[in-house]
């Protein structure tokens, strides 16, 4: 706790024990197919928070002003009724916490080449918001546009109706 758990709470204003007794039912993490950029995967975080939805939009506007407190930018817009706020922060902030987190075992010890020049970090963009009950996490508005649907009744494809998945018989 102290040496991952801690780091993060204090860099980004997050307190995860506000949020660990708030699953009250399904808790997905998804790895999906890539919509924007074919180099990375697109991903997901759902937590049906059930009869608890007001403290986690009481713990999510916390969160907010915490991060608005440590200087860190976010925008808040609607995607299909429901409001996300988007969490600002440049990648070698969360570098720099995982780094700390866990340290390079070869730290302190002669390398062969010297290290190559840093390119400048670029900004990470974080979607968090509620719909109902779920609490709904990604980097992808698309991603977050098709969940959001499905949960308001929409008909989404299945795998089998995608190409990347038929049987080529």
């Amino acid at each position: 706790t102290s040496d991952v758990v801690e780091p993060f709470e204090r860099e980004f204003g997050i307190k995860f024990g506000d949020y660990s007794g708030l699953a009250q039912g399904q808790l997905t993490l998804a790895l999906l197919e890539p919509s924007d950029d074919p180099d990375r995967a697109d991903y997901l975080f759902l937590m049906d928070s059930g009869d608890k939805a007001d403290a986690l939009k009481n713990n999510l506007a916390n969160l907010k002003k915490s991060w608005v407190g440590k200087g860190k930018q976010i925008k808040t817009d609607k995607i299909r009724d429901a409001e996300f706020t988007t969490f600002i922060f440049q990648s070698d902030e969360f570098s720099k916490t995982v780094d700390q987190a866990f340290p390079d075992p070869e730290e302190g010890f002669e390398k062969p080449q010297e290290p190559k020049p840093k390119k400048p970090a670029p900004k990470g963009e974080l979607l968090v918001g509620q719909s109902g009950s779920p609490l709904v996490v990604s980097e992808s508005r698309k991603t977050i546009e098709k969940v959001l649907a499905s949960l308001g009744g929409a008909s989404v494809p299945g795998l089998s109706e995608q190409a990347n998945f038929s049987n080529h018989y």
